[in-house]
């Protein structure tokens, strides 16, 4: 909005100021219907090739990226519509731990270790392992005598004793 702002009135002029201020709430409390009606109107008063040229641009943009710029729905659901917030947690959630020196990581690598250290960053950890299902996982070294795939006992083969590898 700047831009086009800047290329029609003139940069720092208070018509650009007083052209933005209103299309910047607009654009949060009503979303991008108003700026497209705004910049549609400006169109016609550009009066150099270069602003024209900076007005179809923002046409194009907001037009292309609306579905994108639905800040009345992100608001109301408390999403953060300002890049700052994303960049702060990749900052200190991700790059702190995957940048660190000699680290080489690939996506399917770093994503499980960003996902668990994201649950413990947003105090969500306990909550998280609650709610997940207790899996049951084959033992490593099973117990002597429990042994798979002898239904019968007379089948399964005999398991020397460590007391009979002392006496041999």
């Amino acid at each position: 909005l700047w831009t086009v702002a800047h290329a029609v009135f003139g940069a720092g002029s208070p018509q650009a100021v007083a052209w933005v201020a209103p299309l910047k709430r607009a654009l949060q409390t009503e979303g991008v219907g108003p700026v497209l009606a705004a910049l549609e109107a400006l169109a016609p008063v550009a009066e150099t090739a270069a602003a024209a040229e900076e007005v179809r641009k923002a046409l194009g943009y907001f037009t292309t990226h609306a579905a994108r710029m639905d800040y009345p729905r992100f608001l109301a659901c408390q999403l953060p519509i300002g890049s700052g917030a994303v960049e702060g947690a990749c900052k200190t959630l991700v790059q702190a731990r995957a940048k660190r020196a000699g680290m080489r990581w690939s996506q399917a690598g770093v994503q499980p270790v960003v996902s668990l250290r994201a649950l413990h960053r947003s105090g969500r950890w306990e909550h998280f392992w609650r709610t997940q299902p207790q899996r049951r996982r084959p033992a490593v070294f099973p117990r002597r005598g429990a042994l798979v795939g002898f239904p019968n006992q007379a089948d399964r083969p005999a398991i020397p004793d460590s007391s009979d590898q002392q006496a041999a």
